[in-house]
């Protein structure tokens, strides 16, 4: 009789030993998984991931927009006005800051030279796309209110070229009326016809160069 209480007695213990050591086992193995899963052992990235930019895409887009360009500076407001590309350089807003010249030539023979072209294995990928998203985004402000085929081209331009920026307040222009200013608008005009003329290429560039090409990628 006595050892049959010891059992009952003793049996309970041995149980709830066991139960306690099962729980803590089982702890232990949901501790090691819930560490093991990436969405709680690491932090997720905040920053953006930008996808390549579809440069045939891009250059389609940049065709069209020395179309339109060039056909804005054949309205009737332009034709009496002497409105040349002999001082266009004036009119250069990008100056002084990186651009499409600066960033995606280089000078063949020296820093003063007005001859560039691009060269394969100098040519920033990155600091190229950017500059010419740069250009953009100053012309776009420059030209509001001239014709809203322009801009809206620029805004398709940039939003292909996907390059991560800091977003700015887009400045809001109305359409000038006296000549000194139509004037000044039309070398505007000129001078951002040479840029997407520039622009257009070095797309096309990009668009054929050969994958294998030592270029420095984004």
């Amino acid at each position: 009789m006595r050892g049959y209480i010891i059992r009952i007695v003793a049996g309970p213990i041995q149980v709830a030993k066991k139960t306690q050591m099962t729980r803590a086992g089982t702890w232990f193995i949901l501790m090691l998984m819930l560490v093991s899963q990436p969405k709680f052992g690491e932090s997720k990235p905040t920053a953006r991931t930008l996808k390549s930019p579809d440069f045939a895409k891009c250059h389609n887009i940049s065709r069209n927009l020395i179309s339109v360009v060039s056909k804005t500076l054949l309205q009737k407001k332009f034709e009496d006005l002497n409105c040349t590309y002999k001082d266009v350089s004036a009119y250069d807003i990008t100056r002084g800051q990186p651009n499409t010249l600066t960033e995606c030539l280089h000078s063949t023979q020296n820093k003063n030279s007005t001859c560039r072209e691009i060269n394969r294995s100098a040519l920033d990928e990155k600091a190229c796309l950017s500059a010419i998203n740069s250009d953009l985004r100053a012309f776009n402000n420059e030209l509001q209110g001239l014709n809203p085929s322009i801009n809206e081209h620029i805004k398709d331009l940039m939003k292909a070229l996907n390059v991560q920026e800091n977003e700015e307040k887009e400045v809001t222009k109305y359409p000038c009326q006296e000549s000194e200013c139509v004037h000044d608008m039309c070398s505007y005009l000129l001078a951002f016809n040479l840029r997407t003329v520039t622009i257009s290429r070095v797309l096309n560039f990009i668009k054929d160069e050969p994958k294998h090409h030592n270029m420095k990628k984004l």
